[in-house]
């Protein structure tokens, strides 16, 4: 594979880019990229599925993103954490925090699961009588939904209330 000059000599302008060159240039380009992964023309048709007829690849991700917005969101104002945006909209926590970033939500301990800034009161009893039955922290914050280490502050912390 060869590099295409674009320039004469580094003194003059460069020559402007015609058709030919820039085929040349993504035939070069596709060349170096193994087949399965190369762009098929049928991603650039427009489709009917969930992308409403969009017809390039960046306004397909342009429109997922959109669609993980509306689900994200609305949860996200309920209080839910990234891992649980996350499940709900089958992507994964770091696309969940670009998409909150997006739209100015700065993540902070609350928004990753942390314990603090969180109300966990409502699962003390619950916590407090799985304890009771001989269960471990970790079995409890899986059984309630909640992080392992937040549900032992909140009961060492209703404790410490007594």
């Amino acid at each position: 594979m060869g590099i295409i000059p674009v320039f004469r000599d580094i003194t003059q302008p460069p020559e402007p880019w015609t058709a030919e060159i820039c085929d040349i240039v993504r035939d070069q380009w596709q060349a170096g990229i193994p087949k399965p992964l190369r762009v098929r023309p049928a991603d650039l048709v427009p489709s009917d599925n969930l992308t409403r007829g969009t017809t390039t690849l960046l306004e397909r991700a342009a429109a997922r993103r959109a669609e993980l917005a509306a689900i994200i969101m609305p949860l996200h104002r309920a209080g839910q954490i990234i891992p649980k945006l996350a499940e709900a909209a089958q992507c994964s926590p770091t696309t969940v925090a670009r998409i909150l970033a997006e739209h100015g939500v700065k993540p902070n301990r609350s928004t990753v699961g942390g314990f603090k800034n969180r109300d966990y009161t409502q699962f003390v009893p619950q916590a407090m009588a799985m304890r009771a039955q001989g269960k471990s922290w970790r079995d409890i914050g899986t059984a309630l939904g909640i992080c392992r280490a937040a549900i032992s502050k909140a009961c060492q912390a209703h404790e410490a209330r007594k």
